[in-house]
């Protein structure tokens, strides 16, 4: 393990190490970033082990996102599991006829010192049922392109359980990358030959657990997520 983020702590600083504290120290190797009024928290409520866990609270009447972003591991191992366990006490949907949620993703710099842009979404695919809730994955080419969307009924994510969403990335510049996503156990996406890294030094992917969303059914959702895990073996 390279990395773990278990909030026994009582705060948000595991996804800021090596600096000290919940907040940036000029050498943080990731952090939380809200929009719309989304946020992030410690809570005791709902936990997977120990005492604390992360909450995550978004109202989606207006889009609006909360992220915890790791992306130090990254810059010196191209070939990474990514682990989390999450928990929602209620189903959701899209409301209306339209809406999106996402739970996790990986930004990459395109080129060197460019913007930080989207590479890989894991987002609620549109059944409209909010007892089956089954992830699509969104790939956003690197070096341009469009979208592309692979889309999977094998596994739907629980509700009311604790349950493992676990993903490996092969960063590279070439087409020779992969992306594996499996939910508790069962995979659900392989996708390989991508290319999975910007084109400069600073392209390495940067990892974001998220609750991200609008238009959907409740219009608050929120997602519990505890021992995260960035290892280099499963």
């Amino acid at each position: 393990m390279l990395w773990t983020g278990d909030s026994e702590e009582g705060d948000l600083r595991d996804w800021y190490r090596p600096c000290p504290n919940a907040a940036p120290c000029g050498n943080e190797g990731g952090g939380e970033f809200d929009s719309g009024g989304g946020y992030s928290a410690i809570t005791s409520s709902y936990v997977h082990s120990g005492h604390y866990a992360v909450v995550q609270t978004i109202n989606s009447t207006a889009e609006s996102g909360t992220r915890l972003f790791r992306w130090a591991e990254q810059r010196s191992n191209p070939e990474l599991y990514y682990s989390t366990w999450n928990y929602f006490q209620q189903g959701f949907a899209p409301a209306n006829g339209y809406g999106w949620w996402m739970m996790e993703g990986w930004k990459v710099r395109r080129t060197q010192g460019a913007p930080v842009n989207n590479m890989l979404h894991l987002i609620l695919d549109y059944t409209f049922d909010p007892t089956q809730m089954y992830l699509r994955l969104n790939y956003y080419p690197p070096g341009g392109g469009a979208m592309r969307r692979y889309t999977q009924r094998i596994k739907a994510m629980p509700v009311g359980n604790w349950f493992r969403l676990q993903t490996y990335v092969r960063a590279s510049r070439t087409a020779t990358g992969q992306i594996i996503v499996w939910l508790d156990g069962v995979e659900i996406f392989n996708v390989n030959n991508i290319v999975t890294q910007g084109s400069g030094t600073d392209g390495t992917p940067q990892w974001e657990i998220t609750n991200y969303g609008y238009n959907l059914s409740p219009r608050t959702v929120t997602k519990y997520v505890d021992d995260a895990i960035i290892s280099t073996t499963p």
